[in-house]
């Protein structure tokens, strides 16, 4: 354990240091994001029959961790569970909870992580992303175009906080033959963007 996780008192005991504490606060506003999302996510499998994600930023491993996550009813199941990461430049939560971050951090970040490549289709050039960022920055969702998984296609949007900031993403994952990109812009994106204003509204984010 590092000397920043435990500190010893004048009395000889340990006391948490600010590195756990740090973390048990992150963990916290997590679990209230959580709660706060659940009944959305569910309303939302509900409707779409998909899988559903709720993902934050993982800042020590610079990656989408997933919080919450509604099975579908299909069948396909994702194998991608609650606590699990997954990389910030194949996946779609990667690339909303990247969008918030300027251009210089996300190159940073890639040059950290590296961008190996998952499928044939992921992207593994960073200017290339960083185009993608701008794009879902533009758009307000972004997609995972059967970039992290062979067959399975995600679209994803951001969670805002009452600061504006992004604090979470929100995903619908299936087989790419029934998110296709087409219903991706008809079907999808409307629900998705329902449930993620829903739960930004509760968080205190107005627009203007």
């Amino acid at each position: 354990i590092a000397w920043n996780d435990v500190k010893e008192d004048e009395d000889g005991g340990y006391i948490l240091g600010f590195e756990l504490i740090t973390l048990g606060n992150a963990a916290k506003n997590n679990i209230g994001l959580q709660n706060l999302a659940h009944p959305y996510l569910i309303e939302l499998g509900n409707m779409t029959g998909e899988t559903i994600y709720l993902a934050v930023f993982d800042e020590v491993n610079i990656s989408a961790m997933y919080v919450d996550k509604i099975d579908n009813k299909g069948n396909i199941k994702l194998a991608a569970g609650i606590g699990t990461r997954n990389q910030i430049h194949s996946t779609a939560n990667g690339k909303v909870l990247v969008s918030g971050f300027t251009d210089e951090k996300i190159k940073s970040m890639l040059e950290h992580t590296g961008m190996n490549a998952n499928t044939p289709l992921t992207i593994t050039d960073p200017e290339r992303f960083l185009n993608e960022i701008r794009n879902v920055r533009e758009r307000g969702y972004a997609v995972d175009d059967l970039e992290n998984e062979p067959g399975v296609r995600c679209v994803a949007a951001p969670i805002h906080d009452y600061r504006k900031k992004i604090v979470g993403s929100v995903s619908i994952a299936g087989v790419a033959s029934v998110i296709t990109i087409e219903s991706i812009e008809e079907k999808y994106k409307p629900m998705l963007l329902k449930t993620t204003e829903s739960i930004s509204k509760e968080l205190g984010y107005r627009k203007n």
